[in-house]
């Protein structure tokens, strides 16, 4: 973050916008100090919700989605629209659009996984496939 230091935010308003989030996370830490922590994309995402959005967070690791879970807790990231469900999203992804749970309008943000490249992109590819033939 000491590189944000050095940049007129001003000149950059998503910049500023990113960097104002983290910061206001930051401020909720046990030891508020200002970008000491990193929250990661679930909790920037969640912090950008209307009131009237909802959202499913995935972590596949066991390990990493208690570190997601004690984080939203510490930071009080969490609302009552926000679940976080240690379960592959793909897979989540193709049940609810064939139980048709997904309706209106809506928004998919995924941080691509750790598997090798042609797996996820087919994945994405099987998954459009399915929102498309709906």
């Amino acid at each position: 973050m000491q590189l944000v230091q050095h940049i007129d935010l001003e000149m950059c308003p998503s910049l500023s916008e990113y960097v104002c989030t983290l910061e206001q996370i930051n401020q909720r830490a046990p030891v508020p100090e200002p970008c000491r922590y990193y929250s990661g994309s679930p909790a920037l995402a969640q912090q950008w919700l209307r009131p009237q959005d909802s959202a499913t967070i995935f972590e596949t690791s066991q390990s990493v989605y208690a570190d997601l879970r004690r984080n939203f807790d510490v930071f009080d990231l969490g609302s009552t629209s926000t679940e976080i469900l240690c379960t592959d999203s793909y897979t989540w992804l193709l049940n609810e659009i064939a139980k048709e749970v997904l309706s209106g309008r809506g928004l998919v943000l995924m941080d691509p996984p750790y598997d090798p490249y042609d797996i996820y992109i087919a994945c994405n590819f099987l998954i459009l496939k399915r929102l498309y033939d709906r």
